[in-house]
């Protein structure tokens, strides 16, 4: 568990991620710039997504200086009741949302509301941190630039996850069970969760009614929410799905607990081209203000340094919730996300003033889908490239490493198959299991009972119990990859969650 919520993506997304950065296939040059023929952009995804046939869904908005020049949905955002996407459909963003806190953080630190260059014990008074770290040398533009030299595995996992928490007890996890980190830039939801927490200490209002009425509201962002309830009454969101082998397994979706200011936002892409059109017309929308220059120009300035691939990008440099890097010699600026069932890619170049942006409701198989997408359309409108999906060197890589990845994926089953077989009999008695498990750090389990069956809760997350030998089971709360589970056969009442101990209560 200690490291549940940082490996949460399989094995089979980060070498399809390695697999597919390794080969760049060059682009086809075009002589001249061709404007985008909607109808040709629209067949072009369609062609893709039929050779390509891993998310459900598809939305796609594409910004040109001032205006939107695409929109459209593509598939389904409910596979059983086969409902389509559209421009208006709403998709969970995942870290996309640390582009609006980094922005509503620096808002409130113009009104003079929050201090992004105090010690972070100007807004926690009563936090202290454990030697070596200290609240009095790290600073919230220190969490919103990934270089705060902290660590907290308990709060990610209850954030983003269980749901397991408020902010008072975050606030005792950071004092009790941080760890230092390097200073350098390390990728982390910590510092931005904190920041949400900061935000609601400075004003009284939580981090989801600041962005509210300080950019979606202003914005016209009218389907942008960051609660998954509304998201869900709204009756027009997509379904998160997973892929495998061409079967789709339908995900739990988020709650409203679980929506953190650093992966808490529900949008579509209709209102993240208005986003994008901020960000690239120095905080304008059409002739209405809605960032001032000076926050814009340091909202977008190079924070720290970085140096990361990430499929055919180049990541040279963090601001205040995006990354800098280059794209084919061209700047590239963005912030994606990924949780389970969402892709989202939101992208613009600042030279060229175009703007993209893909959402998906596929996580696994479909976790570079939006890049492509959106790289198709970037070289086409730059004249690097001509839409074309049947004769498609980087579809064809894209399909090479899926089935590569396919295939390790079945000999990593079986494998786990033939490890278990041996002794696959259960206990002649589950009932003795059922009951609260508590562990300070990382939250609570219940195990229960069911029609001959156990079952394990952790907040928002339910798993039945696969038995793999003795006391050994195996808990797969679908939105983390599967974890080993072991009760105390030792007569202790407890049990082991991927290597940390609950004690029985």
């Amino acid at each position: 568990m200690r490291n549940m919520f940082i490996r949460c993506l399989f094995t089979f997304v980060i070498a399809l991620i390695v697999g597919l950065s390794i080969q760049e296939a060059g682009p086809q040059r075009a002589a001249a710039r061709p404007q985008v023929e909607t109808g040709k952009l629209k067949s072009h995804i369609e062609a893709v997504m039929k050779r390509i046939p891993t998310s459900p869904g598809v939305a796609v908005a594409v910004v040109k200086d001032d205006r939107v020049i695409f929109s459209e949905g593509f598939g389904y955002r409910d596979l059983e009741r086969k409902l389509p996407v559209a421009k208006d459909t709403g998709f969970y963003l995942a870290s996309t949302t640390k582009s609006f806190t980094a922005a509503a953080a620096k808002l409130l630190d113009e009104q003079g509301k929050l201090d992004l260059d105090a010690p972070i014990e100007k807004v926690f008074p009563d936090l202290k941190l454990t030697a070596p770290l200290s609240e009095k040398q790290i600073s919230l533009r220190d969490f919103l630039t990934h270089r705060a030299g902290i660590s907290n595995n308990a709060i990610g996992l209850r954030t983003s996850y269980t749901g397991q928490y408020d902010s008072d007890l975050l606030l005792d996890l950071l004092a009790e069970f941080s760890e230092p980190r390097s200073p350098e830039y390390s990728y982390t939801n910590l510092g931005y969760v904190l920041t949400g927490v900061a935000m609601e200490k400075a004003t009284g209002k939580t981090w989801k009614q600041l962005e509210k009425e300080l950019l979606f509201d202003p914005i016209g962002m009218t389907n942008t929410t960051s609660y998954a309830s509304e998201a869900k009454s709204s009756g027009n969101f997509a379904k998160p799905y997973r892929s495998k082998e061409g079967e789709f397994t339908e995900l739990p979706y988020k709650n409203d607990q679980t929506m953190h200011a650093a992966g808490g936002t529900v949008s579509t892409a209709e209102d993240l081209a208005k986003w994008v059109r901020v960000m690239m017309n120095d905080g304008m929308l059409g002739d209405k203000r809605i960032i001032s220059s000076r926050a814009m120009r340091e909202i977008l300035a190079p924070q720290i340094n970085q140096d990361r691939g990430f499929y055919k990008y180049r990541r040279y440099a963090y601001n205040l919730g995006w990354n800098i890097a280059t794209y084919d010699g061209e700047e590239f600026v963005h912030c994606f996300g990924t949780y389970a069932g969402f892709r989202p890619h939101v992208s613009f170049m600042p030279e060229h003033k175009i703007g993209v942006v893909v959402l998906v409701n596929e996580s696994d198989e479909s976790i570079i889908l939006p890049d492509l997408i959106a790289n198709e359309i970037y070289d086409h409108l730059l004249g690097k490239r001509a839409l074309d999906a049947a004769e498609n060197p980087l579809i064809d890589e894209y399909l090479r490493n899926l089935e590569r990845e396919r295939e390790r994926s079945r000999e990593r089953a079986s494998s786990a198959r033939n490890e278990n077989v041996a002794n696959s009999t259960p206990p002649t008695s589950l009932s003795g299991f059922a009951g609260k498990y508590i562990n300070r750090e990382f939250g609570e389990i219940t195990v229960s009972l069911r029609e001959g069956k156990l079952f394990a809760e952790m907040g928002n997350l339910t798993s039945y119990l696969e038995h793999d030998s003795g006391n050994k089971f195996t808990v797969d709360f679908l939105v983390i990859s599967p974890r080993p589970l072991e009760f105390d056969s030792t007569g202790t009442g407890a049990l082991v969650l991927d290597g940390d101990r609950y004690e029985k209560r």
